[in-house]
């Protein structure tokens, strides 16, 4: 193994961990778009520009997420005399939806 295959494989190795933990990560740290910018450099490097390509516009697509992440932040409010938080418009899931909050 090369050092382009060796950081192409921990690149990616990386961004997949991120991603599978991408929704219980509590400060959103920019980890998955800087892991993403490491395999579309991994990509250019091994001459695969397609693949940079494809990688750098889901970069781009994290980067937004994660710069919008602190806006969508809203703390839960109780109800007057309700034990549930009231839910905000856009915030409720399908499955709370169907099955009620646990």
């Amino acid at each position: 193994m090369d050092r382009i295959m060796t950081f192409g494989f921990l690149s990616g190795f990386f961004t997949l961990v991120f991603l599978g933990y991408r929704n219980r990560l509590k400060s959103r740290l920019p980890v998955i778009p800087v892991s993403l910018a490491c395999c579309a450099v991994y990509g250019f490097l091994q001459g695969a520009w397609p693949l940079g390509f494809c990688l750098i516009a889901i970069t781009a697509g994290e980067v937004r997420r994660w710069l919008r992440a602190g806006d969508a932040i809203q703390p839960r409010y109780k109800a007057f005399g309700a034990d549930q938080p009231v839910i905000l418009p856009g915030t409720e899931s399908r499955l709370t939806r169907m099955f009620g909050s646990t």
